[in-house]
């Protein structure tokens, strides 16, 4: 299965539903991507990664919003700057691919 109009169609939808959750639109990427995985390109849709990177962000988010006075160290800021910046640069190169392959399609 590749990436089709309506695939790519249903997920902009999905991710772009007011009052839909970033969890929510998270499961919705997840499921969209799983059928067509095998012919992404290398590193673009690497569940491992993609998974990690996104529970990192959901956990900080949710500390954020519920404040403990706990302090962050500079490693951890670091480290959750650097991996934000990872996770938007492959969606961003991911956008881009089903992009391409739906505009090829029609």
């Amino acid at each position: 299965m590749t990436a089709n109009p309506t695939t790519t169609t249903r997920l902009r939808e999905a991710l772009n539903k007011p009052g839909s959750s970033q969890n929510l639109r998270f499961k919705e990427l997840r499921k969209a991507l799983e059928p067509i995985r095998p012919q992404l390109p290398d590193g673009l849709a690497d569940p491992v990664t993609l998974d990690a990177v996104a529970d990192l962000l959901r956990i900080a988010r949710n500390e954020a919003g519920h404040p403990t006075g706990k302090a962050i160290d500079e490693g951890t800021a670091h480290t959750h700057l650097y991996m934000g910046a990872e996770l938007l640069q492959k969606l961003t190169a991911l956008t881009a691919y089903l992009d391409n392959k739906a505009e090829r399609s029609t």
